[in-house]
């Protein structure tokens, strides 16, 4: 899990992203402000924070330089809403910074998973700067779909569980399944209520998007060719409430 922060003038963007490999961070295609939706070196300054579940403590800020969004992406209904971020230079692998694996493509059904970031701590706009992690359980598709006025995809779907799910600043953050003491980033968190109470928190499923994310990695060393430990979490669980589309 990494801190991604955004420079633009006096705008300052925050988001999380999972660490993929020694030079490549996924996001939500929506945490970065651009101009367009293409390839390109980046004009703003983006830095991503490694290495530290508290933001207080020493990590290690990396630059980034080549942001890649997903060609389909849909700024509008957050459709493809998932983005590849290159760091400026690898990352040597440590037991607090290490890549998180990626999913097969024919697993796509999770039940138990976990969601993280350093995102609101409820409603007042309160963010922690410690990594705050909570259970969260896949809902059922067509009742969110409905929610959302039939606007998802099979790309998509919904998790949360009474109360407890992302809230605002955890965008872009990966949703976790653990599996023989690995953990997997089956999705990215993309959109919900304005930290409210109606609708159920919307993610990008990773699944069908591994072609487009081994294409642009394919220079970094992942988790499929290097063993790793599971990495540490912070088994902080908090009722919080949903990250809004704005």
């Amino acid at each position: 899990m990494v801190h991604v922060v955004q420079f633009i003038g006096p705008i300052i963007n925050k988001c999380g992203g999972a660490l993929i490999s020694d030079r490549h961070v996924l996001i939500a295609a929506h945490c970065i402000l651009v101009p367009s939706k293409t390839e390109f070196k980046l004009k703003s300054k983006i830095l991503v924070h490694v290495g530290a579940d508290n933001l207080d403590e020493c990590g290690k800020n990396i630059s980034v330089t080549k942001l890649i969004i997903h060609p389909e992406y849909d700024s509008e209904l957050y459709n493809d809403d998932i983005a590849i971020l290159k760091l400026k230079r690898p990352l040597k692998f440590a037991r607090n910074r290490m890549p998180i694996c990626l999913p097969t493509k024919d697993r796509t059904k999770f039940e138990d998973l976990i969601v993280a970031g350093w995102g609101w701590i409820d409603s007042s706009g309160k963010r922690s700067r410690h990594l705050l992690t909570t259970d969260i359980k896949e809902t059922d598709f067509d009742y969110c779909n409905k929610q959302w006025n039939n606007t998802l995809t099979d790309k998509q779907f919904c998790a949360a569980d009474y109360g407890k799910d992302a809230c605002e600043g955890d965008s872009g953050g990966p949703v976790m399944y653990a599996e023989n003491g690995r953990d997997y980033a089956v999705g990215v968190v993309s959109f919900g209520d304005i930290c409210g109470e109606n609708q159920i928190t919307v993610h990008t499923r990773v699944a069908p998007y591994l072609d487009f994310i081994h294409q642009a990695t394919a220079d970094g060393k992942t988790c499929k060719n290097k063993r790793i430990r599971k990495p540490l979490n912070i088994k902080t669980n908090r009722k919080i409430k949903r990250r809004s589309r704005s």
